[in-house]
């Protein structure tokens, strides 16, 4: 658990450090900034969503995973809790849910969290996880000044998605296979490149509607 904790402390360290730097430069630097993440972003979902194999199953997944986010209304629920939380915090960027959202999905559905976390379990190795830890505090004071102190809420989701799969590593690796893996992963590049989208301000997507698709996509692929 202790490498899943220092990656969630990593995010959190990086989402005040953002949060610091984000009111010290000018709104130029921001701006390219944060069209450079986009751009990177879009790589790297890109590049993710290239690994699926099952391309009618990813496809399926999304549409049935859709479905069901849109009939449980995931966004607006996540809304309506940011929007409690902003008020217990104090906060006014108005985008903690969508900050949550965006940091979740980035911090946790990349190879490197599913395979870390079963190493530190099974392996008692955690150098991918300490790796994954430097990355996502990089990347969370970049994306802090656009979507905000959200940002550091997934920090929590990393911290209960790992823990989950490295103290339970024995019990899951047997259904987490390779194949199911690189689905789950191209799954969620395919969402990292929708958040690409929404901060380049081409196309909004209802991002948290889409999550169940991850699940639908990995039941999908291991049967």
């Amino acid at each position: 658990m202790i490498a899943s904790v220092i990656n969630a402390l990593a995010i959190f360290l990086g989402t005040m450090a953002g949060k610091v730097l984000g009111t010290r430069l000018p709104d130029r630097v921001l701006e390219t900034v944060f069209q450079a993440l986009g751009l990177g972003l879009l790589l790297t979902g890109a590049n993710m969503a290239l690994q699926g194999e099952k391309v009618l199953t990813i496809i399926l997944g999304l549409i049935v995973g859709g479905a069901l986010g849109e009939l449980l209304n995931l966004e607006g629920w996540l809304e309506r809790l940011g929007q409690r939380l902003e008020e217990r915090t104090g906060s006014d960027d108005g985008q903690m849910g969508r900050g949550f959202v965006a940091g979740t999905l980035i911090f946790c559905t990349g190879a490197m969290a599913i395979t870390g976390s079963l190493e530190a379990g099974l392996q008692h190795n955690y150098t991918t996880l300490y790796t994954k830890s430097l990355l996502d505090g990089t990347l969370a004071l970049i994306l802090t000044g656009r979507l905000g102190v959200g940002v550091g809420l997934s920090a929590l989701s990393v911290l209960a998605y790992q823990g989950t799969l490295t103290a339970g590593a024995a019990w899951v690796s047997p259904y987490l296979r390779a194949e199911v893996v690189n689905e789950i992963t191209a799954t969620g590049g395919l969402l990292i490149v929708a958040i690409a989208l929404n901060l380049l301000k081409v196309r909004e997507f209802r991002i948290a509607n889409l999550l169940p698709a991850l699940l639908v996509v990995g039941v999908l692929a291991g049967l």
